[in-house]
């Protein structure tokens, strides 16, 4: 079972840092190709029943190499689909977006 996400850029900018999404409590994380402007992934990561009411987190670096963690939403099925859409990268790396 797993959590599917759709990932897409719809800023202006390209994705041009390292960003990644886990489940809390996992070591391993999903890496977000760096997407152009309108470009669309698609990740899965793999959940089992111990992971259910876990932070999905994102994580990544912003422009003065700070490492930004954000808790983006909770994994409540052990078949999960959702969007992420990028909808601003600014000058200071900050990644701004909205989850569905």
């Amino acid at each position: 079972m797993a959590l599917e996400m759709s990932v897409i850029n719809k800023s202006q900018n390209k994705l041009t840092q390292k960003v990644f999404v886990y489940i809390e409590g996992q070591q391993d994380t999903t890496n977000i190709k760096q997407l152009e402007s309108g470009e669309i992934d698609r990740i899965e990561i793999p959940v089992t029943e111990k992971n259910i009411d876990k932070d999905i987190v994102l994580s990544y670096l912003n422009t003065d190499s700070a490492i930004i963690i954000k808790k983006i939403g909770k994994i409540e099925s052990i078949t999960q689909i959702v969007q992420l859409e990028i909808t601003d990268i600014t000058r200071e790396g900050t990644i701004k977006y909205d989850i569905t």
